[in-house]
């Protein structure tokens, strides 16, 4: 789970409710995939977790390029 403000992005473990802030939405679904992965084994949580932080950034790419990069 990423609880996020205007400038700050905490990621909150379902399991264990470890918490890792970050500064950008993406990072803190990466930290999150990897708490996950090690500390847990969860490798279909992770997953999804790092497919959220990729579609972050993809969105980011397509906003940056003025909206003509590929869709997804």
């Amino acid at each position: 789970m990423i609880d996020s403000s205007l400038f700050t992005h905490l990621a909150v473990c379902p399991h264990c409710q470890w918490r890792e802030f970050a500064r950008t939405k993406e990072t803190a679904w990466y930290e999150l995939a990897r708490h996950l992965k090690a500390a847990h084994g969860d490798m279909h949580a992770a997953r999804n977790a790092t497919k959220a932080a990729e579609k972050i950034a993809a969105r980011r790419r397509f906003s940056m390029d003025g909206g003509t990069g590929p869709h997804n």
